[in-house]
């Protein structure tokens, strides 16, 4: 009842991936596609990968299908109904994964990663109200879109591997100043 399938999400020519997205959960967007092509040509079969503000998955588990990965992949969002998704749809997809319910990096005080892909809200609060993206979904990025990013930023050196990256989407609905001035 409080549940859409979505069939066939478009990730890029060779790649569709069939989702369980509740009513309550972020529907990806063209940027969920960005974020999958730039981390798939940074990342290796061996990286451990966090999906930080994962939704239903679909960077991390797009990535383990692309990279054919066995090794496991770590999911995490503040949204429980998001990580009752993720585990359906990584269960579906035969992915691997741990995932935990929890605000940034909460979930993962012991964790350290190769790759954190960060799809956290950093869009301007204004805008999420009037965008049918929030829809249901917490947007608590502040007026100028940078607070939840910023703060990513800030911790993800304690909760990255020596050499590794933080990947993020970097858009206009923010105050894109800011969030490079942090990074």
């Amino acid at each position: 009842k409080n549940l859409k399938l979505m069939k066939n999400i478009k990730i890029n020519s060779k790649l569709n991936i069939k989702l369980k997205i509740s009513n309550k959960v972020f529907i990806p967007t063209s940027t969920s596609s960005i974020l999958i092509e730039a981390s798939f040509k940074k990342i290796n079969q061996k990286s451990k990968i966090l999906d930080l503000g994962c939704g239903s998955g679909i960077i991390g588990i797009s990535l383990g299908k692309i990279l054919k990965t066995s090794s496991k992949i770590y999911f995490s969002d503040i949204s429980s109904q998001a990580i009752e998704d993720v585990n359906f749809n990584a269960n579906y997809h035969k992915i691997k994964f741990s995932a935990k319910v929890g605000s940034l990096f909460q979930p993962w005080k012991k964790e350290k990663f190769d790759f954190i892909i960060n799809d956290i809200a950093a869009i301007s609060e204004k805008i999420a109200k009037i965008s049918n993206w929030y829809k249901n979904v917490s947007c608590d990025a502040g007026l100028d879109g940078t607070l939840l990013v910023n703060k990513v930023i800030a911790q993800s050196k304690k909760y990255l591997n020596d050499d590794g990256s933080l990947i993020l989407p970097l858009i206009s609905l923010s105050n894109e100043k800011k969030i490079l001035k942090e990074i």
